[in-house]
This record gives C-alpha cells, sequence and structure tokens, in this order.
C-alpha cells in the first residue's frame, strides 16, 4: 500500500515538473513513514511541486505531509531530471512577449553589457536597435516589470500580428489595443473609455477609405479622453515591440500617431526594431521620430567587436539558467572549450547562444556522453541555419531574393575562393548594395567583426565581417577555411587590415533571381 501511494506522489511530482519520474525511497523518522523524492539540487520549480503536492493530496495518503526534497549528485549532470527542466524553460525564454511578465523571467535575468536597463525605465521615449536575438523584448520587457513593479498602467503592443501591413487601418486598430487596455484599469473613467472606443470605431468604419487627415483630425479628440487618466496615474508606458514588422512606408506616420499625444504628457515610448529595417523618419512628410530629441536610440548590436565581453555575457547567461535549476555550474555540463565555441558560433547573440546550447544538449545525449562537446556545439550551430532563413521574408519582404543570393556569394567568396571566415565590405551608405548587406548582417549570416577601418587610403572605411559558422562547421567542418580567431579575443586592427576586400560592387545586383538561383546552402 505504501509502495503505490508513493509511486502515485511521485508520477505527479513528476508531471508538475515536466520530468521523468525520480528517484525515491521511503524512510522512517522517530516511528513515522517519509518520503524522499531524490533530486539533484533544489530549485524553485521542484519546491513548488512539492508544496502543490502537500496542498492537493488526500487526506488518506499517509505521505500527504510527509514527503521531502533529497539532494544526491547524479552520475552525470546531462542525464539528470534538472537539465531536462533546464532544456524546457530555455525553450519557452526564447520567446519573449507580454505573456513572460508571468513568468520567472526576471529571475534569471543578467544585466546588459552597457547596463542599457539603467536607462530603458528612464522617463523618455527609447527605441532600441539590435539583430534578432539581441535582448531587445527583454530588455523592454525589464522596463514594463519595472513599471508594473511600481504600479503605473502600460500596454504592450506586438507588431508581429501586422506583419508587413502598409494600410492606414492599423493605425485604429492599435489605438484600440490601448484603450482595451484601460479597461479595468484603477482611475480609468468607463465614460471616458466608451468615448475612446467610439473615436476607434469611427475610423475602423472607414475601413480602405480612412486619410491621414481623418487619423490627424480625430487624434486631439483621443488624447483629450486618454490624458486625464494619465495624468491620475502619473506615468504610462507604451510598449511597442518589433516595429520594423511594419511596412516601411507606414512607420513614420504610425510613429507620428502614437507621439500626437504621447509628447509631454508623461506617455513614454518604448519601442523595438532591427535599425537597418526600420525607417524613423519621412522628411518629406514631417513624420515620424527625430533623434535624439524625440527619441534616444539605445544599440544592443555588440556582435564580436568585443569578443571577450560577448564571451562573458553569454556565459553569464547561460550560468543563470543553469544554476536557476540546480545545476552547479555550466562545467558540469560542459566539455573542454565549449563556453569559448559558443561565443563564437551564436556571434554573441543571446538567444542563438541558448538556442545552439539546448540544441547541444539533446545532441550529446544522443551520442551517449556525459559531457557537451566542440562536435555538439558545432552541429547545432549548423541546424540553426534553418531558423534564420525562416525569417528572412518577414524581416525583409521583397529584398528577401536579394539578400539570399547576396549570402550566397558571400559564402562562395569566402569558402572557396578566399578560403577564410572573415573579410572587408567597402562602406558605402547610400549605395543599396551595401544595404542589402547590412540586411543580411541584421539576419545573423553574417556579424560585425570592426565597424570601421582604413586599409588603403584615408576617408575610405571599411567594415570587417565574419561569415556565421552555420555555413562551415558541423558534423563535418571544412578544414581548409582559416578560422580568424579560435578564441573569444579581439583582433587588432593591424590584422583586420590584412583581410580580402569583398567586391559586392561588382559581384552583387538588385535584379530578381534566376531560376537556378537557390538561397542560402551548404552546396
Amino acid at each position: 500500500m505504501l509502495t503505490r501511494d508513493a509511486k502515485r506522489i511521485v508520477e505527479s511530482f513528476a508531471a508538475l515538473c515536466n520530468t521523468a519520474a525520480p528517484r525515491y525511497e521511503v524512510v522512517n523518522k522517530a516511528g513515522q513513514d517519509y518520503l524522499a523524492i531524490q533530486v539533484g539540487g533544489i530549485n524553485d520549480v521542484y519546491a513548488a511541486a512539492v508544496e502543490r503536492l502537500k496542498a492537493d493530496t488526500e487526506r488518506t495518503n499517509p505521505f500527504g505531509e510527509r514527503l521531502f526534497l533529497r539532494e544526491t549528485t547524479p552520475a552525470a549532470w546531462l542525464l539528470s531530471q534538472e537539465t531536462q527542466i533546464l532544456q524546457r524553460l530555455i525553450s519557452e525564454s526564447l520567446t519573449v512577449g507580454r505573456s513572460t511578465l508571468d513568468s520567472d523571467f526576471h529571475e534569471k535575468f543578467i544585466p546588459f553589457l552597457g547596463g542599457e536597463e539603467g536607462r530603458i525605465y528612464s522617463k523618455a521615449n527609447h527605441v532600441v536597435f539590435g539583430r534578432r536575438g539581441a535582448g531587445k523584448s527583454s530588455l523592454v520587457l525589464y522596463a514594463c516589470h519595472q513599471a508594473r513593479k511600481a504600479g503605473f498602467p502600460f500596454c504592450w503592443i506586438a507588431i508581429q500580428q501586422y506583419r508587413r501591413r502598409s494600410d492606414l487601418q492599423v493605425v485604429p486598430q492599435i489605438l484600440a489595443e490601448i484603450v482595451e487596455a484601460l479597461r479595468g484599469e484603477p482611475g480609468a473613467d468607463p465614460v471616458r473609455v466608451e468615448s475612446l472606443m467610439r473615436i476607434v470605431r469611427g475610423l475602423e468604419e472607414r475601413r480602405e477609405n480612412l486619410t491621414k487627415t481623418e487619423i490627424a483630425q480625430v487624434l486631439p479628440l483621443f488624447a483629450r479622453d486618454f490624458l486625464p487618466f494619465v495624468k491620475k496615474r502619473g506615468q504610462y508606458y507604451l510598449f511597442i515591440d518589433d516595429l520594423h514588422l511594419l511596412h516601411p512606408n507606414l512607420q513614420p506616420f504610425f510613429l507620428s500617431s502614437l507621439y500626437s499625444f504621447s509628447r509631454g504628457n508623461n506617455v513614454h515610448l518604448k519601442i523595438t526594431a532591427i535599425e537597418n529595417l526600420t525607417r524613423l523618419q519621412n522628411e518629406g512628410e514631417q513624420e515620424g521620430l527625430q533623434t535624439p530629441g524625440d527619441a534616444q536610440i539605445i544599440r544592443l548590436d555588440y556582435n564580436l567587436v568585443d569578443p571577450g565581453r560577448a564571451h562573458e555575457h553569454i556565459t553569464e547567461i547561460v550560468t543563470s539558467y543553469v544554476k536557476y535549476v540546480g545545476i552547479p555550474s555550466p562545467q558540469a555540463l560542459c566539455g573542454k572549450g565549449v563556453a569559448e565555441r559558443l561565443t563564437w558560433v551564436s556571434a554573441g547573440v543571446p538567444r542563438d547562444a541558448l538556442y545552439i546550447f539546448s540544441n547541444a544538449i539533446t545532441k550529446a545525449i544522443a551520442g551517449k556522453r556525459k559531457r557537451i562537446g566542440l562536435v555538439d556545439v558545432n552541429m547545432s550551430a549548423a541546424d540553426s541555419l534553418t531558423e534564420k532563413e525562416q525569417h528572412v521574408s518577414e524581416d525583409v519582404g521583397e529584398d528577401a531574393s536579394s539578400v539570399l543570393r547576396a549570402v550566397d556569394d558571400i559564402k562562395a567568396f569566402c569558402l572557396r575562393e578566399i578560403k577564410s571566415n572573415a573579410f572587408l565590405v567597402h562602406l558605402k551608405s547610400a549605395s543599396k548594395l551595401y544595404q542589402i548587406i547590412k540586411k543580411a548582417s541584421d539576419l545573423r549570416f553574417i556579424h560585425v567583426l570592426h565597424p570601421g577601418i582604413t586599409p588603403e587610403k584615408a576617408g575610405e572605411k571599411y567594415e570587417a565581417f565574419m561569415l556565421d559558422y552555420a555555413f562551415y562547421t558541423g558534423f563535418r567542418k571544412a578544414p581548409s577555411v582559416r578560422e580568424l580567431r579560435p578564441t573569444p579575443t579581439t583582433t587588432s586592427a593591424k590584422e583586420l587590415r590584412k583581410l580580402q576586400r569583398y567586391p559586392y560592387e561588382t559581384r552583387l545586383s538588385l535584379s530578381p533571381a534566376t531560376p537556378d538561383q537557390g538561397g542560402v546552402g551548404f552546396g
């Protein structure tokens, strides 16, 4: 009977933790039977599960109030329940949004390299630029968490659902989200909320006939009913996540619409975007946000300009997740050189590092290894290319084919011609071909090593780039490719000047791809 009761509780414990059933034993203390559940390290997930079991277990079960956790170091941490929880938490953290506020995200929060979390919550408008996975959403989510903790109202707008749209109906639809967020807020006058919604509905009823003039005419009316609520609460935070997903033609007007009632009214805009896919201003129409007057820029594109600091940051992030689940350190899971390789293959991008790290765990377990090895990291990096390809059309729209052709040509240039993973690009901001290369960088196919060096005559600036490891590493690593640095250390300007120039002006074009020109591949 005791054995059946113990087994039932352990199975419930495993279900709550989303792991395989752990080992357990029944021990006698002072004449009473206790259930000891064996774990590698006690963590919040386990503690919450035990409390839940104590509260829910039927009174007829003899272990209802007599169960506890017993730490037992596993033979291999890689095969432990803690590692299962680690992978689940990493998987859940790869997508950050409004719902993440209700998770344990902030218990694993690691300060940014430049202390940007101290700036983002200030009483100012900010645009946070960074590549996918650089931590843009995590940074504004930190500000969102601080606002909620301080009791200030906020609204989180995910632009994903408005992806690539250029129609003006986007404006009233987002205003509707702002109004809906007011419902139930302390200090929100129900009469004014309904008035705001009538204004929005009036715009929505115009459908495809809606004009910029009509929107501009009602925005003062919107402000009249919205701002008394802000004044009563003191501050208001409006979070716009992934602005770049809106069509570039709409972005400036959309920003002007929000700024029309936020300026000087304690309404603080916190916006995330990929810089080379974002248009903050339309100077001809006097639309958008001017920097730094209307909004301040925060850039998270550290890339590999300072590999040492990037390595420290990635290591801190991985360590925070590992220790959170009760594993003593990353070294308990990783073999020699894994941490350094993880920095390079992720190019210092936090989300990519976590994604590759979790996949490397799976590959190491499948290979029946006790620790993650370099081969696991290399193969996981190669697998990550598919994830990057999936976002090309979503992020760059009509430029997708040009970007993919550029990446394919850069890959051929590095792997077949110069046989090096690093190269120089002539910096020509006004060139559309140069902008295509920058978009390839935004999509993490190539990575900035240095933003501006002069290998030849003064005034001729070049950027140093590194080809993403996914193109030449994996189960069969290309042995002929020279790696700029085997460990994450800064390369001197003198060494970078010696790199080969990639002549994109003569190799690339903006013309449509021919049928035999594929996308990014390993050929």
